[in-house]
């Protein structure tokens, strides 16, 4: 149902590897602030533990599914 659209050839022409950008600063600014990491400094083994528990409960809802139940993943949390 959506329109299909086409490649706006002289965008993509316009690019210069190395010397020009798609993303203006503001955006890389806002990808690079929602992207990072956590920055504050946390008990050692509390990341791999977070880690090892989402991991278990991916685990846990994906063998249910196999198994046929309809559990939504946060019902498994």
């Amino acid at each position: 149902m959506r329109k299909p659209v086409g490649f706006n050839q002289d965008f993509l022409r316009a690019y210069i590897p190395n010397e020009t950008l798609y993303l203006s600063a503001k955006t890389k600014k806002q990808l690079l602030t929602v992207g990072r990491v956590e920055v504050q400094k946390r008990p050692a083994g509390t990341y791999a533990r977070d880690i090892l528990s989402r991991l278990l409960i991916d685990l846990s809802w994906n063998s249910s599914r196999l198994e046929g139940n309809t559990y939504s993943l946060l019902e498994t949390k």
